[in-house]
């Protein structure tokens, strides 16, 4: 039911977008930086991040956006060491603040991040795989240098919180805590700008 509401409200902030007068499309890349300690046990102490970003202007210099971003990390278990996979998907929306200068723009943002997760354990004392939502928040900043032709760079520091709560196996031998999926993104994005 969450997963619905969750495509209602994206549908509805996309269409929005689409009819801004000032629309940003980025592609981005950076790295994840987890500040959970049990993650970084398993997963360890970062991993590569891809995803793409619409943003478009709501009123004046307030900006909704919507994105999404992945990373893939493989690592072994804490009590068993035996291999685990980790997908995460992370879709994000919310506002941003547009602070222009000579060269672009400033930027601070807010929103909610919906996460999907799904792990892979080559023990025979886990169940796998699983894949469940979670729900958080995500802040960010960075600065949009313009480019020639409409293009620009976008260089962003994103912290986000998110947790996913572990499935309930009734009988498994050992159970899943929930994942906290909290952390930093720093990275650059390279998108065009249609105004």
């Amino acid at each position: 039911m969450m997963f619905k509401k969750i495509l209602l409200c994206l549908a509805c902030l996309m269409f929005n977008l689409i009819q801004a007068r000032d629309v940003l499309l980025e592609v981005k890349g950076s790295g994840f930086v987890p500040t959970n300690d049990i993650f970084k046990d398993i997963y360890g102490k970062g991993a590569g991040m891809y995803g793409a970003e619409l943003t478009g202007r709501l009123c004046k210099q307030v900006y909704g956006f919507i994105g999404i971003d992945a990373f893939h990390k493989s690592g072994f278990t804490t009590e068993f060491a035996t291999p685990t996979k980790a997908s995460v998907i992370d879709v994000s929306f919310g506002l941003k603040y547009l602070a222009p200068f000579e060269y672009g723009d400033f930027y601070l943002g807010l929103g909610v991040l919906p996460v999907h997760l799904k792990t892979v354990d080559d023990s025979s004392y886990v169940s796998s795989p699983t894949s469940k939502w979670g729900c958080g928040g995500i802040l960010k900043t960075g600065i949009l240098l313009d480019l020639p032709k409409n293009l620009f760079l976008d260089f962003f520091a994103n912290y986000a919180f998110a947790k996913v709560h572990a499935q309930v196996v009734v009988g498994a031998p050992t159970q899943a805590h929930d994942a906290k999926l909290n952390g930093c993104w720093f990275g650059l994005g390279l998108g065009y700008r249609f105004n």
